[in-house]
């Protein structure tokens, strides 16, 4: 005889009673393209609570972009043949998200880690998805001044030996911000929208009462530094020698040596709002 769940439980919580065994609690952490969140991954995975640093969680964001397109633009008939309704398919990707984070958490166990951190800023662009296809977590959402992003932006594509063209990266990187501010709007719980400049600046209260525990306590000194050199190809063009030296505010206001006068002034203008809303 089939075993009967309990009625007030959906079978999609059962689902995480299944697969979440590994890990106790899951950060995760979003925002636009060289904001910072590969420093704030190392640092967070300094504390003694934590899995180690890992690269970007490329693997589980392609699981939410492929269940937004499905939910999305999957042509009509297709999508009756295949899943029949939305909870069905809500179902099988939380279940292939629950399944991979567990396996990520088992390959990565060292003794008293229980938070699993994970990040990748294209998990920025299905933030509404997010929410409803991981199990329960805590969204970082760190926000950097546009003009230094581009500019970081700028020298990667220089690195490449590709053409610059600041109107096409620009367009492209606005779809980030706007889906923090679409998030924003929503005051979803268990999310935290930080400023890059104030946390490395040292301003890191906000953070500290969203983890509840001190967080970037001794940011001089990085006690996994050779891991986080093993995760990373130092001879990617998106590499940055601050990914492994200490915590510095030396990159706030570096566009100002990167990007010409016309590129300052189209950025402000295409970014007018975001740079009023953020204080910049």
């Amino acid at each position: 005889m089939k075993k009967q769940l309990p009625m007030s439980r959906s079978p999609i919580d059962f689902l995480y009673d299944s697969f979440i065994k590994k890990y106790s609690s899951l950060i995760l952490l979003a925002g636009p393209p060289r904001s910072g969140t590969t420093w704030l991954n190392r640092e967070l995975c300094n504390e003694v609570n934590m899995f180690p640093f890992l690269p970007e969680c490329t693997l589980l964001t392609q699981q939410v972009e492929l269940y937004s397109r499905t939910l999305n633009h999957c042509d009509p008939q297709r999508f009756l043949a295949y899943f029949g309704n939305k909870q069905n398919l809500l179902i099988y990707y939380r279940k292939n998200v629950a399944r991979l984070l567990n396996q990520t958490a088992s390959l990565h166990r060292k003794p008293k880690a229980t938070t699993l951190v994970l990040k990748d800023p294209n998990l920025t662009l299905y933030l509404a998805e997010v929410k409803d296809l991981f199990p329960p977590h805590k969204l970082i959402v760190l926000v950097r001044d546009p003009r230094d992003v581009l500019a970081s932006m700028k020298n990667v594509i220089v690195r490449k030996q590709m053409k610059w063209d600041l109107q096409a990266e620009a367009n492209q990187l606005f779809s980030y911000y706007h889906s923090i501010a679409n998030l924003q709007q929503q005051e979803v719980q268990n999310c935290l929208f930080v400023r890059y400049e104030d946390i490395v600046a040292g301003t890191t209260a906000a953070l500290q009462d969203f983890l509840q525990q001190p967080v970037l306590q001794n940011t001089s000194h990085n006690k996994d530094v050779n891991n986080v050199r093993e995760q990373l190809d130092e001879a990617d063009p998106f590499f940055s020698e601050l990914y492994l030296q200490p915590t510095t505010s030396k990159k706030i206001g570096s566009y100002r040596d990167i990007l010409s006068d016309d590129e300052v002034r189209h950025i402000e203008a295409v970014y007018s709002g975001v740079i009023k809303h953020w204080h910049y």
